[in-house]
């Protein structure tokens, strides 16, 4: 099953983004002298016509696409149907999502340790990133499973991460 994210940010919130580094950035004595950032920027070559053009050329590039293939096994809709687990597998995904930003794919899967006789779900998920930030945005998704997942349902469905 293959899904589309589509990322939508508001108008002023990018705006907002966009201008935010302007102040860090200029930081001599003609900007202190000039009163404010945009009365600088009028005075000067660029001038905030022109950064205003390269706001807007930003914000139509801003919906972005992403293709996260999605699969789920018959058997893991049968276990999850039996534990009365359907609903916090379609949790459990949509939080993935939010939180991996470059999840490419999620498989899943049900395991079992025949030692301790426990089954599962596992999420096999395919996320294109760096490590720290994969960490980071596990440790957001953890608390946000714990907080609306019970136990012992929380512990049914299980996320594994390769990082690619």
């Amino acid at each position: 099953m293959s899904q589309t994210l589509h990322l939508y940010l508001p108008r002023d919130f990018v705006m907002r983004e966009i201008y935010k580094p302007i102040p860090e950035l200029i930081h001599d004595e003609e900007t202190t002298k000039a009163g404010t950032i945009e009365e600088y920027l009028k005075e000067n070559s660029k001038g905030l016509k022109q950064l205003q053009e390269q706001a807007e050329s930003l914000l139509s590039q801003l919906v972005v696409e992403k293709r996260v293939e999605v699969d789920y096994s018959k058997e893991t809709l049968l276990f999850c149907a039996n534990e009365s687990l359907i609903k916090f597998l379609g949790l459990f995904e949509k939080l993935i999502k939010q939180h991996f930003l470059t999840v490419n794919s999620i498989n899943f899967t049900v395991e079992y340790d025949p030692e301790l006789g426990e089954k599962w779900v596992s999420a096999d998920t395919k996320i294109s990133g760096e490590i720290d930030q994969v960490i980071k945005w596990e440790d957001s998704f953890i608390k946000d499973w714990v907080s609306v997942a019970p136990y012992p349902e929380r512990e049914k469905i299980r996320l594994s991460c390769d990082i690619i």
